[in-house]
């Protein structure tokens, strides 16, 4: 996030419309971001803006805001009162056997609760050879997308229903995975992942929309998904690195990330080299 922006939610004092002041109830909100943190872009989903002359009025132009940002700005996920519910977001691992959902308050910036899965397609197949040898076959892609889409909203609902939370506050979503299980996820081709010269589709990704995901979440949440670096060094191992930080050491630093495929890198703030290769499932 902009260092002036404290972090996912904002409370924001609008001023109040009048004949002299006419901007229309989107244009305000925006308005208001822009000049009170330095931004110079900001946008939302249709289905947000179509609360706001409701919500502006109901209270008195004292609201507050979710953010999410990307490489080309900043995005508005959720508009609520301030005394709503707080907003929530979602962190999922989503691994080629297991996969781990985490619930987050986004305001009180702790995380809630935690779910672990047995991934859906380990049926088709234990893995990535096979799954991405099934994604070949007549409607084997959009089989394996469909599994792990709804095995997560029947899960990330569950797991929100048990602690009293509604996945409808979630607004931000952040998924780590291989580079295979990312494209599985997204329903894209992945023939080449493992075929001479090892070309994935697609490396960097920008935000989507959770419902073209098919995710039933809050109107207007978005999903960021970490960028692979190849077809063997995915989102799962990006997340990890930066978590732990070791692109920033002096020190040299060996990390180990074993799941069914497993990566090593090794390195410090001047260089990084990794390898990986099956260790299960």
């Amino acid at each position: 996030m902009n260092n002036k922006i404290p972090s996912w939610c904002i409370d924001l004092e609008l001023p109040q419309p009048s004949l002299k002041d006419n901007t229309g109830d989107w244009d305000r909100l925006n308005r208001t971001i822009l000049k009170k943190f330095g931004i110079n872009r900001c946008l939302t989903d249709i289905s947000l803006i179509r609360r706001l002359p409701s919500l502006l009025r109901e209270e008195n132009f004292s609201i507050k805001c979710s953010l999410f940002r990307d490489r080309c700005g900043f995005y508005i996920t959720g508009v609520k009162g301030k005394e709503e519910k707080n907003f929530l977001g979602v962190a999922i691992d989503l691994g080629t056997t297991r996969y781990v959902i985490n619930i987050l308050d986004l305001e009180e910036k702790k995380v809630l609760c935690e779910g672990n899965y047995l991934n859906p397609q380990a049926k088709i197949g234990p893995d990535i050879l096979s799954r991405i040898h099934y994604a070949e076959t007549k409607k084997g892609l959009e089989e394996l997308k469909r599994l792990i889409r709804e095995d997560l909203n029947k899960n990330i609902h569950m797991l929100c229903e048990s602690k009293g939370l509604s996945s409808q506050d979630i607004v931000n979503v952040a998924i780590a995975g291989n580079t295979a299980m990312t494209h599985l996820f997204l329903g894209i081709e992945p023939y080449w992942i493992i075929r001479e010269p090892y070309i994935p589709p697609v490396n960097r990704m920008d935000l989507f929309n959770a419902k073209d995901l098919d995710l039933d979440l809050s109107k207007g949440a978005k999903v960021f998904l970490f960028p692979n670096v190849g077809s063997y060094f995915g989102g799962d191992l990006l997340s990890g690195i930066l978590f732990c930080e070791m692109h920033k050491t002096e020190e040299v630093v060996l990390f180990v990330d074993v799941g069914t495929n497993a990566e090593v890198v090794l390195g410090n703030k001047d260089w990084l080299i990794a390898c990986a290769g099956a260790a299960g499932p």
